[in-house]
């Protein structure tokens, strides 16, 4: 293999894996930044209920470990693909009923 195209493959790799943990970093900060602020605003932190509360909280401890996994150099790019695969679903869930509860304490405001 020719030295110049090794050295292009090698910074190509190290960049996608750079992208790959950008990429994961942004959605979950993202998703941390939602649920922490429905436990700041008052419309939305008066209608959770103590189940879905403690479910939020959890899932923000959850999302905090795996901010701290991605952020390791050596974190392993397939084990966070994998990862954000499989618990995009629950964080979204989750989110939704935020963004549900959020929308039926604006609309009582309206009415």
């Amino acid at each position: 293999m020719n030295p110049d195209v090794y050295v292009r493959k090698k910074t190509n790799d190290k960049d996608d894996k750079y992208k790959v943990k950008a990429k994961a970093k942004g959605i979950l900060e993202g998703y941390v930044s939602k649920m922490k602020h429905a436990f700041k605003d008052e419309t939305i932190r008066s209608k959770l209920k103590p189940a879905f509360k403690k479910e939020i909280e959890e899932a923000i401890g959850h999302l905090n470990g795996w901010l701290k996994y991605v952020q390791n150099p050596q974190a392993d790019d397939n084990e966070i693909k994998k990862n954000m695969k499989l618990n995009k679903k629950y964080y979204e869930d989750i989110i939704a009923k935020i963004k549900q509860l959020k929308q039926s304490s604006s609309s009582t405001w309206s009415s």
